[in-house]
């Protein structure tokens, strides 16, 4: 054999020796490469992304309202506040003292707030609540009459009251997705498990809502973040709840 074939092969054997020293690399240092996430780090996503995704922002004004004496007329308005206009009537809620939902109401072209009550009392201050919420979805009636034609009254608000609490509504949009579209909008590592528990009041006793996919083996390393919250109605009711959130 010449030496022209002699180092062919050597360079065939300090390849095939190359590679399997790169082989060698990835089966034993293979395992390192892979993202770690303490299990603080999965818990403290896992909660944020949780509430990201299913909680809501509501806003509280105080409504006051003082017909005449005699009127006959029911409905009564108010000027929308700023920040709210140009939003939908099934944005808002509102109820009266005794927590009543008010759904004959409505937005005309200025921007006012229009609703009605059958059941209000002339010549003393009438109480209302409206809330708003960007993921409300309350239906409303139409109050039945002509607008400009309410009746006179003195009708303001209260100062505005954020609340901030569990959405129904949201939850039930989110549990609508698949695992991995779920882990997404939790902004969780695609890798790696979660699931979220709701429960009624403070000790765990009725599940309301959960989403988990599958349940953590023996062998798993399962961290669990829980805290005490509220649930916000679209009504403007709050209900005590235990949230409980499992990483592994």
């Amino acid at each position: 054999m010449n030496k022209r074939g002699l180092s062919h092969i050597d360079w065939v054997i300090s390849f095939g020796v190359f590679v399997i020293f790169l082989l060698l690399l990835f089966i034993w240092f293979g395992p390192s490469l892979t993202t770690e996430y303490s299990e603080e780090y999965l818990g403290g996503i896992a909660s944020k992304g949780f509430k990201d995704a299913s909680y809501h922002e509501v806003f509280r004004y105080p409504v006051f309202s003082e017909p005449i004496i005699g009127a006959t007329n029911v409905a009564f308005r108010f000027i929308l506040p700023e920040a709210f206009i140009g939003q939908d009537i099934e944005r808002f809620s509102m109820v009266d003292i005794a927590g009543n939902n008010i759904d004959k109401r409505g937005i005309d072209g200025s921007n006012y707030f229009v609703f009605r009550d059958d059941f209000f009392v002339p010549g003393v201050v009438n109480e209302y609540s409206l809330f708003y919420s960007e993921f409300f979805d309350v239906p409303a009636v139409s109050p039945g009459w002509a607008i400009g034609h309410e009746t006179k009254s003195n009708t303001t608000l209260g100062v505005n009251e954020r609340l901030y609490g569990f959405s129904e509504r949201r939850f039930n949009d989110l549990v609508l997705l698949d695992y991995d579209d779920f882990k997404k909008e939790l902004k969780y590592p695609k890798t790696r498990n979660v699931g979220v528990y709701v429960y009624d009041s403070v000790d765990f006793s009725t599940l309301l809502y959960n989403y988990n996919v599958s349940e953590p083996t023996e062998n798993d390393n399962v961290y669990v973040v829980s805290w005490s919250d509220v649930l916000i109605n679209e009504d403007g009711s709050i209900d005590q709840i235990t949230v409980l959130v499992k990483t592994w």
